[in-house]
């Protein structure tokens, strides 16, 4: 039987790597591939490149304090760890409302991406489901909440398997592109030029945040203090490379032009070249979401459960089962999960997902700066290379990122954290505080 406040250590490098490139490659390189080509033309793939240095500085400095950090949450523990006290407690809520608010339920504007992939499948066996992908993407939400409630086992091996399915098809596609590729289309490689590299890599960056699920599961890790950095880097070096050459792939044959106008920009492209092209990258993009959602479901309670266990939301939610599952925090998230993707306002909540996790960045970010001047003491098993430089550039990197949101999403963002700053104080201060105790 597991402590009730403990969970199972049994993730390697390998498998955290899994998770994180799964987190990573879902729904973005499947639909912004064309919007940004049709900004920087071929040299789209160029913007992958560069947000992913962007994303690694970033992630260097938060994987620090990762390894020194290892108790499951991540962001919304960090901060307790690095400057303790008041200040200390009010960031680590803080923090860990953004982060639950977009890795714990993210997953369900995933989940109904994910249903219309799956109808894309199946239409192109003359299979019709005639279910609403909300709907469907309620069904697909609480299967792999069962999968995972059952323990980690069939949860690591699902999560590895379709990652590396979803790379193997994008591999065969861009080996497919490249042998028949129209190098035509390649020979004014920057049409639009620099700036229009600049401006697809503000968008790209968006695309390699599943990477920030790893702290969130640092207590689970056998090694964490090697095998988190590992994993962190390791997926995002995954994700640019493959990125960038499956973008370059997609421009080899069609123009941006028509890339920026295509609901499926990979699919149409893979059919210039093999009439299974629509199945490869619909089946690619399917396994894509699935891996998205996984991961994110994986990850996300784990955050509720540190919040529970340390007393700042009630005790229950800092409970594991005898599998080592936070099963109460994984079953609430799951529902919050399920009512989200019944309103179906996925235009609405990507941007605003996106702004709380990079505020759940910033705070990690802080937290390490004090962890180096407060703690001088505590030697994390992995430093960032070129303190402080490197944590300078990394935030004002994050804050330039932040700018370039549209104003709906901040305040869509900020009202959630409103919300999560009067829960703050009523756990605290209120005669609700008796259930953290």
């Amino acid at each position: 039987m597991a402590n009730n406040q403990e969970l199972k250590k049994s993730l390697t490098a390998v498998n955290g790597w899994a998770i994180s490139t799964g987190g990573m490659i879902g729904i973005s390189i499947f639909m912004i591939s064309g919007q940004i080509s049709g900004i920087a033309g071929p040299a789209a793939c160029l913007g992958f490149a560069l947000a992913a240095c962007v994303v690694i500085i970033i992630a260097l400095c938060i994987s620090e304090i990762s390894s020194a950090c290892t108790k499951a949450g991540g962001a919304n523990v960090h901060p307790q760890f690095a400057l303790g006290g008041k200040a200390g407690d009010f960031l680590s809520f803080f923090s860990g409302w953004a982060m639950w608010g977009s890795q714990g339920l993210g997953p369900a504007i995933i989940a109904i991406t994910c249903a219309s992939y799956l109808a894309k499948v199946l239409s192109l066996f003359d299979i019709i489901v005639p279910i609403p992908d909300n709907i469907m993407a309620v069904v697909i939400i609480l299967i792999l909440t069962v999968l995972n409630s059952r323990g980690g086992e069939g949860s690591k091996a699902f999560q590895l398997i379709t990652t590396v399915g979803i790379i193997g098809a994008m591999l065969i596609f861009v080996a497919g592109s490249l042998t028949h590729a129209k190098p035509e289309l390649l020979v004014d490689f920057m049409p639009n030029g620099p700036k229009s590299v600049l401006q697809a890599a503000s968008i790209c960056i968006l695309s390699y945040g599943g990477w920030s699920t790893i702290p969130a599961m640092a207590e689970e890790f056998k090694n964490p203090g090697k095998d988190i950095p590992k994993a962190i880097i390791s997926s995002l070096i995954t994700c640019g490379l493959l990125y960038t050459v499956f973008c370059y792939a997609m421009n080899a044959q069609l123009p941006g032009a028509i890339l920026a106008e295509s609901s499926s920009p990979p699919v149409d492209a893979a059919l210039q070249f093999t009439s299974w092209g629509a199945l490869l990258i619909s089946v690619a993009g399917l396994l894509a979401c699935l891996s998205t959602v996984n991961g994110w479901i994986v990850t996300g309670p784990r955050v509720f459960f540190s919040m529970g266990r340390d007393g700042v939301i009630p005790k229950v939610f800092g409970k594991v089962s005898s599998n080592g599952v936070p099963s109460i925090a994984l079953w609430v998230t799951s529902i919050g999960q399920c009512l989200l993707a019944l309103t179906g306002m996925v235009q609405l909540l990507i941007p605003m997902v996106t702004f709380v996790l990079m505020i759940s960045w910033g705070i990690s970010l802080i937290s390490m700066f004090f962890l180096r001047y407060k703690h001088p003491e505590v030697k994390a098993p992995f430093r960032a290379p070129g303190f402080p430089v490197v944590l300078l550039v990394a935030f004002a990197a994050l804050v330039y990122m932040m700018s370039l949101l549209d104003s709906t999403a901040v305040l869509a963002g900020c009202i959630w954290q409103v919300v999560g700053v009067v829960l703050y104080y009523l756990f605290k201060y209120s005669s609700l505080h008796k259930l953290c105790e």
